[in-house]
């Protein structure tokens, strides 16, 4: 039987401007904070962060259910969502564990505002097209977790699933893992792309759920039983998700 198509996305269209005014709004608002008060800014980042999806979700009429809350760990830890949508910021942000840095893709620093923020939020920009460059990127989030004791939050696909499915695991953020020696948090955002079907930019209204899954201990791991450890933890993903 066809699948039902999605019916025109009418909220999203109106409201976009909207989505573009908070978004980028508030990033600026946020810019100033570090301006006028960075201590106090540093101090309520988590809030900011946190603030900035839930305002996005709010607009485009976004249910986000967060399952899992007493698996999100209270040291050092590696958060690892899937990635399926341009909607995936908001709802990231919106779930925010807290005290942690996330690898984002250094092309969002050419974004007005938007990489000056993420800079002067301590996040860390990787370039995906440079391995050197993205093992220096690599080896300075393992510091904030060394040093800071922050944890990171890093997409193991390594860029963005095109189809909704889960695709094949970089294994630079578990060589990350190995040389943390912190847990692994899943990270589960079901029913993206009901909200934002494949190929779209634009939201319907409707529920995602987050689930934060059991941590996986990684002390253990070797460089040698890399590939084993991530054959496991993409089967944790797929028990939820659909494989490419």
């Amino acid at each position: 039987m066809p699948a039902k198509p999605h019916a025109f996305p009418l909220r999203g269209v109106l409201a976009l401007p909207f989505v573009l005014l908070w978004a980028f709004g508030y990033v600026g608002f946020v810019l100033g904070m570090f301006f006028v008060a960075p201590k106090l800014a540093q101090k309520n980042k988590d809030q900011y962060i946190r603030c900035w999806g839930i305002g996005i979700l709010k607009i485009l009429g976004v249910h986000l259910e967060i399952q899992g809350k007493e698996n999100l760990v209270s040291g050092t830890a590696l958060y690892m969502p899937n990635h399926v949508s341009v909607l995936d910021l908001g709802l990231w942000s919106a779930s925010w564990p807290g005290n942690a840095v996330v690898l984002y893709k250094n092309e969002f620093d050419k974004i007005p505002f938007l990489g000056r923020t993420l800079r002067q939020l301590q996040m860390i920009p990787i370039d995906r097209r440079n391995r050197e460059n993205a093992m220096k990127s690599l080896e300075r989030a393992a510091e904030c977790a060394h040093k800071k004791g922050q944890s990171i939050w890093i997409a193991p696909e390594g860029t963005r699933s095109k189809n909704g499915r889960v695709l094949p695991f970089k294994k630079g953020p578990f060589h990350l893992a190995v040389a943390v020696g912190a847990p692994i948090v899943p990270c589960i955002f079901c029913g993206v792309t009901d909200i934002v079907p494949n190929g779209s930019w634009l939201a319907r209204p409707g529920k995602v759920t987050a689930k934060f899954l059991s941590p996986i201990q990684t002390k253990s791991w070797s460089t040698e039983s890399l590939d084993e450890h991530i054959t496991e933890i993409r089967k944790v993903f797929l028990s939820h998700l659909p494989d490419s």
